[in-house]
């Protein structure tokens, strides 16, 4: 069904035997728009994403292409940025301050969906396919997701489940961060407990520096360190 919609999108963007980045940029974006119009995103051809704003934050949907011709390779991101999270840790991370507005609480992949990492594309008819695929797994599972988590209790406990999905991408110099100032924003009484599961975990892999920061986060925040 998506394949045979989306191929006369796609025509213009495929008229010569050999595909650029470019015609694979502009058949992507063109043929998943649609959807993601229709669910209040407006999308950034240069950027190849889509964003929306909602109460509170932002949704993002990001395709990054790489390009090794003759093979190209997307993906699909989602990215939830909650504003009140990203005002408490934002002085802390390494973001540059320009770049504050575009940051991000919680990245997201399409293993979190149950779906493959990445689509390589080497022809028109692994391109119909990868942009099908991509629009179904939009509105069928990461839709539904993005409207179920906009509420700050949902985030939280993406942030700070004890297991971390493979499809969760936000790493531990950020999670750490937003995780400890979404469970105080909770209201969550086991604050120092976390903070300390969270300093063991940057000590365990090496994270050095941002041990600092993070010290810094917790005295920030009232808590106590752990020795």
């Amino acid at each position: 069904m998506y394949a045979a919609a989306n191929a006369g999108i796609l025509a213009p963007f495929l008229r010569s035997t050999t595909m650029l980045k470019d015609d694979v940029r502009n058949a992507v974006f063109e043929a998943i728009a649609t959807p993601l119009k229709a669910a209040g995103f407006k999308g950034s051809r240069r950027e190849m994403s889509f964003r929306r704003v909602v109460p509170g934050g932002v949704h993002t949907l990001g395709m990054p292409l790489a390009d090794y011709r003759p093979t190209y390779v997307f993906n699909l991101l989602v990215t939830v940025r909650v504003d009140a999270i990203e005002a408490i840790t934002l002085p802390f991370s390494r973001i540059v301050t320009k770049y504050w507005e575009r940051s991000s609480t919680l990245i997201i992949g399409p293993e979190f969906f149950d779906a493959p990492r990445e689509h390589r594309i080497r022809n028109e008819a692994e391109l119909l396919i990868a942009v099908a695929e991509s629009a179904a797994l939009f509105e069928g599972r990461m839709l539904p997701w993005l409207d179920a988590s906009t509420d700050l209790a949902s985030i939280e406990r993406q942030l700070n489940a004890p297991v971390r999905h493979p499809g969760q991408y936000t790493d531990l110099d950020s999670y750490a961060f937003a995780g400890l100032a979404a469970a105080s924003l909770c209201g969550r009484q086991d604050l120092d407990a976390l903070a300390a599961r969270y300093l063991a975990e940057m000590k365990a892999r090496n994270f050095t520096d941002t041990i600092e920061r993070f010290q810094a986060f917790v005295q920030q925040m009232g808590l106590a360190l752990p020795d």
